[in-house]
């Protein structure tokens, strides 16, 4: 009966040291779950950071394309503007100019671009009021 208890205690000693082997087994293998899960969670933070990111750089693009054609509008608005001076200067100018053609015309055709020219070799000051005839 002896050999039997011996045995029986053996026995109830390796079981017992299975179930504590069991037992960290399982502790470890919880340990490593919860690393992992921690390790998912920073992965999962990294992504979202990262979606943020390229949604801030998508909102990004999204504007620049916005830009070009309010600059577009801009710009032809300011064609606009200018059309209309133009539209009121020119007239204005075109006018200038025929009447100095045709004061030019006059200077030329009353032969009174000899007398200045003649002036101008004589070293007198040859002026726009000389030629208009002003004093």
């Amino acid at each position: 009966m002896k050999k039997q208890s011996l045995m029986l205690m053996e026995q109830s000693r390796k079981s017992s040291e299975r179930e504590k082997a069991a037992l960290q087994q399982a502790q470890d293998a919880i340990t490593e779950k919860d690393a992992a899960v921690a390790e998912a969670a920073a992965a999962t933070s990294r992504e979202n950071f990262m979606l943020e990111l390229l949604t801030d750089a998508s909102l990004d693009m999204a504007d620049v394309g916005q830009i070009v054609p309010k600059c577009l509008a801009k710009m032809a608005k300011r064609k606009k503007n200018f059309g209309k001076y133009d539209d009121v200067v020119t007239p204005v100018a075109e006018d200038m100019m025929d009447e100095l053609l045709r004061m030019d015309a006059e200077f030329f055709v009353k032969g009174s671009y000899a007398e200045h020219s003649t002036r101008a070799v004589n070293n007198e000051r040859l002026t726009i009021d000389n030629i208009l005839g002003n004093p």
